[in-house]
């Protein structure tokens, strides 16, 4: 995981400016294990938030000085969320064809909230990255985040689900794509 953080962040703006600094705020929607937020906060001692809603890898997420996290489902609406459990650890969704993808162990039921919501009470008014993956999760993301919010994030990094069938569309990618240019 290390070795993509450089190339995965933009470490310097097109003025030579560095992006991520030590004062950077980082949000990362489906933090897994947390090897993203850890390899950030050791390359740039900046704050972290990772949320991940799967407790047997929220658990493993290291927590406390700049990195806070979370026991959330990403959602557009602020109620419980079925979650199906895969046997590829990087396969859990709200979606089964997602997970099924790999195989179903089980549904679990966690807490879902909004990012609108989770940067209202943590009180986040800019973000510097955010990194989602979302196992397809990701319309309902951007149809309940406001594009006043997205406008105060400055890099986005996000993974697609739209090759397994049943999960985001190639239209409702084209969509997000669309929204966030605006």
């Amino acid at each position: 995981m290390f070795y993509h953080l450089r190339t995965l962040i933009q470490t310097r703006s097109a003025f030579g400016v560095p992006t991520i600094t030590s004062d950077s705020v980082i949000v990362d929607l489906g933090a897994n294990r947390g090897q993203f937020v850890s390899g950030v906060k050791q390359m740039f001692n900046c704050r972290c938030y990772a949320v991940e809603p799967v407790p047997t890898l929220w658990e493993q997420i290291e927590s406390g000085g700049k990195i806070k996290k979370f026991n959330y489902a990403i959602s557009s609406q602020e109620k419980p969320v079925e979650l199906y459990i895969s046997s590829n650890a990087e396969c859990h969704s709200i979606h089964e064809s997602v997970a099924a993808t790999y195989g179903i162990l089980k549904t679990i039921t966690v807490r879902g909230i909004t990012l609108e919501s989770l940067l209202r009470e943590e009180k986040i008014k800019s973000i510097d990255l955010l990194k989602i993956d979302i196992e397809g999760s990701e319309k309902e993301l951007f149809e309940a985040t406001l594009d006043e919010t997205l406008g105060n994030v400055k890099q986005i990094t996000i993974e697609f689900h739209d090759f397994i069938d049943g999960s985001i569309s190639r239209e409702s990618v084209q969509d997000i794509c669309k929204k966030l240019k605006k």
